[in-house]
């Protein structure tokens, strides 16, 4: 018995692989200097220093008084 769906699933993947190489094809590699790709980062760093840093909490308890 010929299963007839596995030409056209064949013939689809083929298609969509042609329909995309070309734009990946076109692409140039990025020349940027290392201090322009320095800059962007530089100019962030700091941005999410908050998340990463060590979390300090303080509270108020009438039972076992200030906590930290």
């Amino acid at each position: 018995m010929h299963n007839a769906g596995l030409p056209l699933c064949t013939a689809t993947l083929l298609a969509s692989i042609v329909a995309i190489t070309p734009p990946l094809a076109a692409q140039s590699p990025s020349k940027r200097t290392s201090e322009q790709i320095r800059a962007p980062y530089d100019a962030h760093k700091g941005e999410f220093d908050h998340l990463l840093c060590d979390w300090e909490f303080t509270s108020q308890s009438p039972e076992f008084g200030p906590e930290h």
